[in-house]
């Protein structure tokens, strides 16, 4: 069968040749055929997935959230965003005031779009006094939701951004990572605590990073540990630090035979305590997760539901009112907002 050339996919998506290239190469979203001279042919059921994939990422979901999901999968999520788009002008729920709340924007607000270009072009002191500015205007859970989630989310890669460099990833991940400290240090005390930890093989702990982002936005305190743990200390941290929930989050996935010994041990030294595996790459894995009484989240999206559904934090950004971006109010010089008691 005759396929479609990249050139008209991006005409039939609206997506650019360039993120086409970038979600075909990180998150192998499709796999197209090559010609004999090389040339990439997509076929209808590609063109039709890379549409459920640009809804999805331009209606809030980060592409890495999503990218590892079923065809019907896709159909559901967007089936589900669509019917509660539909309930728009009724007034939220009272029970959940957070319930409402995607922590991961479509778009960056404009005025952190500076942020974006710094990063792409590697202005490390305008990225870092950008940010510096927001946290000053905004509480943490506003800044993780509203900020450096679509941030990170630009600069890897969306439905309208063209991809950034791997120096300009590795810049904006190093400015997130160093901001994790004062947003901890903003969460109210009372907040459930969340221990975030990168995959014992996952050195740069990127889906530990957007996950640690993701609880902060829900209102838990975050305490992010680094990558290379053994059980036991993985374990011992969490009782340590009277933590409601262990995340720990995969970018690479692990391979079985000393996955299953690593997954024993850190539940044997949990205490009890709920332990969630994180990442689309564990999905061949998720009968073990859960038959030893894990919880699997396949990306972002699903572990902001899960955390909605403990709705374990003090503090989340609320969808009352829209929110002003936080970079506009740092630049207008409006106060930094106090932060509400724990519940």
């Amino acid at each position: 069968m005759r396929g479609y050339r990249i050139k008209t996919v991006a005409r039939l998506t609206g997506l650019s040749e360039a993120v086409l290239r970038t979600w075909e190469r990180r998150y192998q979203v499709v796999s197209p055929e090559r010609t004999a001279g090389g040339y990439r042919t997509y076929q209808e059921a590609d063109v039709e997935r890379l549409r459920r994939l640009r809804d999805l990422v331009e209606g809030g979901h980060a592409i890495s959230a999503v990218a590892q999901l079923s065809d019907d999968d896709l159909a559901a999520l967007l089936a589900g965003d669509a019917s509660r788009g539909e309930g728009e002008d009724a007034p939220p729920p009272a029970a959940d005031p957070a319930a409402s709340l995607t922590p991961i924007r479509p778009e960056p607000p404009p005025a952190a779009m500076a942020l974006v270009e710094a990063a792409r072009s590697l202005d490390a002191p305008s990225l870092h006094g950008g940010l510096a500015r927001a946290m000053m205007a905004s509480t943490p859970a506003q800044v993780s939701a509203e900020l450096l989630l679509p941030v990170l989310a630009a600069v890897e890669g969306g439905a309208d951004h063209a991809p950034a460099s791997t120096a300009a990833v590795s810049l904006v991940r190093q400015a997130v990572s160093g901001l994790m400290t004062c947003l901890a240090l903003g969460v109210p005390s009372t907040s459930a605590r969340a221990v975030i930890a990168p995959g014992p093989e996952d050195p740069e702990g990127a889906a530990a990073l957007r996950a640690a982002l993701v609880a902060i936005s829900r209102g838990y305190g975050v305490v992010r540990l680094g990558g290379g743990l053994l059980p036991g200390v993985l374990a011992g941290a969490a009782r340590g630090l009277a933590a409601d929930l262990m995340v720990v989050a995969f970018d690479r996935r692990p391979g079985p035979t000393a996955f299953l010994p690593w997954l024993d041990a850190v539940w044997e030294g949990l205490g009890g305590r709920t332990l969630v595996l994180h990442g689309a790459v564990l999905s061949p894995l998720r009968a073990a997760i859960e038959g030893r009484g894990g919880a699997w989240t396949r990306g972002d999206v699903a572990l902001d539901a899960l955390l909605r559904r403990r709705g374990g934090g003090g503090m989340t950004a609320s969808p009352a009112a829209p929110l002003q971006d936080p970079l506009a109010r740092a630049e207008a010089g409006v106060d930094a907002q106090a932060i509400p008691p724990g519940r």
